[in-house]
């Protein structure tokens, strides 16, 4: 179970989402199982518990020797380009 929160984790810190509502409105959980397929799309390695924690402890040293934040400001109606 522990294993479990820890790829949850890791996941929101991904922006998986944990949960979704559907069609009918039902809350649906996402699990273990499911969150390795959109981490494993960006190239996240979680099939097991030591690749989760040292995917955890890369992201958290990357977030750490981040030195300008992640978002992104630019001018409506202008193309935004790789160099912008």
């Amino acid at each position: 179970m522990r294993e479990d929160a820890a790829l949850g984790q890791l996941s929101r810190e991904h922006g998986v989402l944990e949960s979704c509502r559907d069609m009918q409105g039902r809350e649906r959980t996402t699990s273990p199982d499911t969150f390795l397929a959109p981490l494993a799309a960006i190239s996240v390695s979680a099939e097991s518990a030591r690749l989760v924690r040292e995917s955890s402890d890369a992201r958290r040293a990357e977030s750490k020797a981040r030195q300008f934040p992640v978002e992104v400001i630019m001018e409506s109606r202008r193309e935004m380009t790789h160099d912008s």
